[in-house]
């Protein structure tokens, strides 16, 4: 897997791709590299910012996968839900479910809305496993841009 890094400057608010890290003890600060730069000192830094990894995985149209982002996905029975990609503890898993359709999970009171539910399945928390059970599977955004996609209260508080 080719490591990847993007990160969401909280100062710009944009997504900064193709990004480094310092090394610094504190876990160093993202940097980009201008195309015209011969040093250092030339390079364009962003301290004030939050970093994100490519999940070696890319979705049913080809674009790359990256934590934080949205992702829509269908099922074999046509049930289709969104959920964030998340990187915890080593690993890129997903455990909340925001349904726009009426799903056979119990106890779903269907609006109309995006609203989360939690699933209790425990193998579908690893990203990879997710994948492997739905036959489509978008990124439709992430949540320091796109955050009205889902929950905009929940969505919220990922993004601070």
């Amino acid at each position: 897997m080719q490591i990847k890094i993007r990160a969401w400057d909280k100062d710009s608010e944009t997504m900064i791709y193709g990004v480094g890290i310092t090394t610094e003890s504190d876990g160093g600060i993202p940097y980009q590299i201008p195309v015209n730069a011969h040093d250092f000192d030339q390079f364009d830094y962003y301290p004030n910012s939050i970093i994100m990894l490519y999940t070696g995985f890319k979705d049913s149209d080809g674009k790359e996968i990256y934590a934080d982002d949205i992702l829509e996905v269908k099922d074999s029975n046509g049930v289709i839900c969104r959920t964030v990609v998340e990187y915890v503890d080593g690993a890129f898993r997903v455990d909340k479910w925001y349904p726009k359709e009426p799903t056979s999970v119990e106890h779903v009171n269907y609006t109309g809305e995006w609203e989360e539910i939690e699933v209790d399945i425990e193998d579908y928390e690893f990203l990879g496993v997710v994948l492997q059970h739905h036959l489509e599977f978008k990124v439709v955004g992430n949540i320091f841009q796109d955050g009205d996609l889902l929950d905009s209260e929940i969505s919220k508080a990922d993004r601070d």
